[in-house]
């Protein structure tokens, strides 16, 4: 006779089963048999479940030893937590300054090219004056590798603050060590 409303207790299922009351808890945890509810079964999916279980150890097709499958879910757990740790640590990095999205870095240094790339053009028409003017070849030559260099000046500083701008939603605000949620870029 049910115990409540159409529903078995453990402690019947224990009993109709010949097992303890702890390996009917063990057996649901594992999802072998079907829980109605706290501490409840449903009598037919319950002992239906139980036979397939029974049926499958009798044959073969599943290992009363549970090691493999603890074994892995042991594994697993350890690979979400490394995974999760690798992913502070990163974080982390991207707060420190240490790390930059890749897009972060495309921007910066495109703009830096850019900007190289306009002071370079721009040489002949702000010089031809004073090279018009220029006779000696050494002179000149100093003249054009000093301008070219000052040009090439703006590849070789690295501004971390142009990065930090990039990176705001990932660095704390105001200083009080909360990060910012990640935004889509």
């Amino acid at each position: 006779m049910p115990d409540n409303g159409g529903l078995y207790s453990k402690k019947t299922i224990a009993e109709l089963f010949s097992i303890s009351e702890r390996r009917v808890e063990q057996l649901a945890q594992k999802k072998i048999i079907p829980k109605a509810g706290k501490g409840l079964f449903d009598l037919e999916p319950t002992v239906q479940a139980y036979v397939r279980y029974l049926h499958g150890l009798a044959n073969g097709a599943i290992s009363a030893d549970t090691t493999e499958l603890n074994q892995r879910h042991l594994q697993a757990q350890v690979q979400e937590r490394e995974a999760k740790a690798r992913m502070a640590e990163l974080d982390l990095a991207v707060m420190q300054g240490k790390l930059h999205e890749a897009d972060h870095v495309k921007k910066i240094m495109t703009d830096m090219i850019v900007a190289c790339r306009s002071r370079l053009l721009s040489l002949p028409s702000k010089t031809s004056t004073t090279l018009a003017n220029m006779t000696d070849t050494v002179e000149i030559a100093t003249f054009v590798r000093e301008l070219i260099y000052e040009s090439l000046e703006a590849l070789s500083e690295y501004d971390t603050e142009k990065f930090n701008e990039l990176n705001e939603k990932y660095v704390p605000l105001s200083g009080d060590g909360e990060a910012d949620e990640y935004q889509d870029s």
